[in-house]
C-alpha cells in the first residue's frame, strides 16, 4: 500500500509512523506538514528526532505522552485518544519553539496477516476542538449570544440570537453591526458596546430596540 499517496491530499492533519523502536515516520498529509512547519524530508526519520520536547520547557511531557499512546496501540491493537497536550513545535531556521496544544487519535493499521503495519495519528489543535465544544454549548442554551470583532463584524451568532434578531442562521456572519442595525446608533446599545470595545469595561444594561 502506498500510504503516502493515500493520505497526501487529505485536508486533516495525519501522521503515519511504523511500530518500530524509533516510531519511524512513514508518511504525512500536506496539511500536517504545513501545520508543523516541516516537509517530506521528515519521512524515514524517528518521530521524536523530528519532534523533540521543547528543551526550554523543563515540564514538557509531549514525547512521553505520545510514546505511551503509541505503546498502547501496539499492545491493544485498538485506537487510543490522547488528552489535550502541550507539544511545542520547532520553528524552521531559528531553532525556537512555538507553544502549541494538540489532541490526537492514534489508530492501528493491520496487514492482511493481522500484523500491525502502521500507526496512523490524526491530530488537531486543541484550540480548534475547544472552539467546537464551546459552540456546541452556546447552541444549546436558550439565551441569544453573539460576538463581534474589532471592526464590529459579527463573528459568532448562536441560533437563538439569530431568531431574536430576525435573521436566518448564518445570515449575520461577517456583517457589520451598525450596517445591519442602523437604529442602534445614538442609543444605549451603541454607548455600552463602545464602552466595552474601546474601554474594555464590563457593562450591563436594559434597553428597547423596536
Amino acid at each position: 500500500m502506498d500510504i503516502q499517496r493515500a493520505i497526501r491530499s487529505m485536508p486533516t492533519l495525519i501522521l503515519v509512523v511504523r511500530p518500530d523502536a524509533d516510531f519511524t515516520i512513514a508518511a504525512a498529509s500536506d496539511a500536517y506538514l504545513k501545520a508543523t512547519h516541516t516537509d517530506d524530508t521528515i519521512f524515514g526519520r524517528p518521530v521524536f528526532e523530528v519532534f523533540p520536547d521543547n528543551p526550554n520547557d523543563p515540564d514538557a511531557t509531549g514525547v512521553q505522552a505520545l510514546t505511551d499512546s503509541f505503546r498502547t496501540v501496539i499492545a491493544t491493537l485498538q485506537p487510543h485518544t490522547t488528552e489535550p497536550q502541550r507539544y511545542d513545535i520547532r520553528q524552521p531556521g531559528s531553532g525556537h519553539f512555538e507553544e502549541r496544544y494538540w489532541t490526537s487519535v492514534n489508530s492501528p493499521v493491520l496487514a492482511a496477516d493481522g500484523r500491525l503495519e502502521y500507526i496512523v495519528q490524526t491530530t488537531e489543535p486543541a484550540t480548534a476542538k475547544g472552539r467546537r465544544d464551546a459552540v456546541a454549548i452556546l447552541e444549546s442554551i436558550t439565551e441569544g449570544f453573539f460576538t463581534l470583532d474589532r471592526q464590529w463584524r459579527f463573528d459568532y451568532v448562536n441560533s437563538e440570537a439569530h431568531r431574536i434578531l430576525g435573521k436566518q442562521p448564518g445570515e449575520l456572519s461577517g456583517q457589520v453591526l451598525w450596517q445591519m442595525y442602523p437604529g442602534l446608533e445614538g442609543t444605549d446599545f451603541e454607548r455600552h458596546y463602545k464602552l466595552t470595545m474601546h474601554g474594555r469595561e464590563k457593562t450591563s444594561f436594559t434597553a428597547f430596540y423596536p
